[in-house]
C-alpha cells in the first residue's frame, strides 16, 4: 500500500494522535494531527484580538492513505486534499495564496504535476478570486459543484445570505483578519463571487461534481451537496478518515460554530442534519482553525448576530 502524504522532510509542531471513535468500525486507523509552523503567514492583528478561536493555522490531518492540508489563505482557509499521491486544491480564495500553495505542495512532497483539479466549495467571492488563476498556474481543470456550474453556464450570480447579509458578514470579516482586497485580486477576481459577477472562468471546466459521488481521481472522497449557507455549497467527506472539509457549511471564529450566514434556512437544517449523521471526526472550516474531536459536528452551537451562541436545534 502506498504511504500517505505527509511524511515529507520539514519542521513540524506539537503531533497529537486520536484514538478510534466510538461510531467507527474496529481496525479504522487514528487520526494524526499536526501543526505546521513553518507553513504559517504573520496573522492579522484583527484576527489575533477579535477572534476567541484565534486565526487559522497551518495543520496536516494524515489518516488512512490520505491526508488534508489546511493552509490560511488571505480571505479563507485554502486545502490540499490528497490521495494516493494526487491531489486537490480547494477554495482558492485570492491569487495571493498560490505561492503559500506551492510551499504546501513541496512540503507534502508534491508538484504541480500531482494536482488533479481545483475546486470551490461555493462561488463566494472569499472563496473563488484566486481559483481561475491556481488552476492555470497548477495546469489543473477546475471542477464545481453541480448547481455551481449551472450558475457558471448560466452566468447566474448566487445568491447572498438574507436578513442583512452584509451588516451580518462584518464581525466575521474583522474575525478574519478584515483583509482588504490586493491588486492582483482587483485587477481580475471582482469578477467572480460577487452578487453582479458572472463567474466567467477561463480555466477549463471538468464536469460537475455530482453529490454522493466520488471525488474523480482521489479514491475514497465523495462530494456532498450541502446548501444554506449559499444554494450552491458541498462539502467533501472522507468516510474511512472521518475528515469532513466543509466550506462554509461550518466556521470556526469563536471555537466552533454553524454558519450564521445562512441564504435558505430550511436548506441549512437539512445540511445540518445531513453532516451529523456521518462519520466525521475532523472538519476543515472555511475560516478558522480546523476542529478535532469525537462528535464534533454534534457539539457545535449555532450564533446570532451579536455574536450570542445557542443550541443548533434551536435554529
Amino acid at each position: 500500500m502506498r504511504r500517505p502524504v505527509g511524511h515529507a522532510s520539514g519542521r513540524a509542531g506539537s503531533s497529537v494522535v486520536f484514538g478510534t471513535p466510538r461510531w467507527y468500525a474496529r481496525g479504522v486507523e487514528p487520526l494524526k494531527v499536526l501543526d505546521l509552523p513553518a507553513l504559517a503567514r504573520v496573522p492579522a492583528v484583527a484576527a489575533r484580538l477579535s477572534a476567541p478561536a484565534g486565526p487559522a493555522r497551518p495543520t496536516l490531518l494524515t489518516c488512512a492513505e490520505t491526508s488534508v492540508l489546511s493552509l490560511p489563505g488571505r480571505y479563507c482557509v485554502v486545502y490540499i486534499v490528497v490521495s494516493e499521491g494526487r491531489a486537490a486544491l480547494v477554495d482558492v480564495g485570492s491569487t495571493e495564496d498560490i505561492p503559500l500553495i506551492e510551499r504546501g505542495l513541496q512540503h507534502l512532497g508534491l508538484t504541480s504535476d500531482d494536482v488533479a483539479m481545483v475546486v470551490a466549495t461555493h462561488l463566494h467571492f472569499d472563496h473563488v478570486m484566486g481559483l481561475d488563476d491556481a488552476a492555470r498556474s497548477f495546469g489543473a481543470p477546475l471542477r464545481l459543484g453541480s448547481r455551481s456550474r449551472v450558475a457558471v453556464e448560466t452566468g447566474t450570480p448566487i445568491a447572498w445570505p438574507r436578513r442583512l447579509g452584509f451588516l451580518r458578514a462584518i464581525p466575521g470579516w474583522v474575525m478574519q483578519g478584515a483583509p482588504v482586497l490586493s491588486k492582483s485580486d482587483r485587477a481580475r477576481g471582482l469578477a467572480f463571487g460577487f452578487p453582479w459577477g458572472h463567474n466567467r472562468f477561463l480555466s477549463p471546466l471538468g464536469p460537475a461534481l455530482q453529490h454522493m459521488q466520488p471525488l474523480p481521481g482521489l479514491p475514497g472522497w465523495i462530494v456532498i451537496d450541502t446548501p444554506g449557507h449559499s444554494s450552491d455549497s458541498i462539502c467533501l467527506h472522507h468516510g474511512q478518515s472521518g475528515i469532513l472539509v466543509a466550506g462554509d457549511s461550518v466556521r470556526n471564529f469563536r471555537g466552533g460554530e454553524w454558519n450564521p450566514l445562512l441564504d435558505d434556512n430550511r436548506a441549512y437544517d437539512a445540511t445540518r442534519k445531513l453532516l451529523m449523521s456521518l462519520p466525521i471526526r475532523a472538519v476543515g472550516p472555511g475560516h478558522g482553525p480546523v476542529l478535532v474531536g469525537e462528535g464534533v459536528l454534534k457539539s457545535l452551537p449555532a450564533v446570532g448576530f451579536f455574536g450570542g451562541r445557542r443550541r443548533a436545534e434551536a435554529l
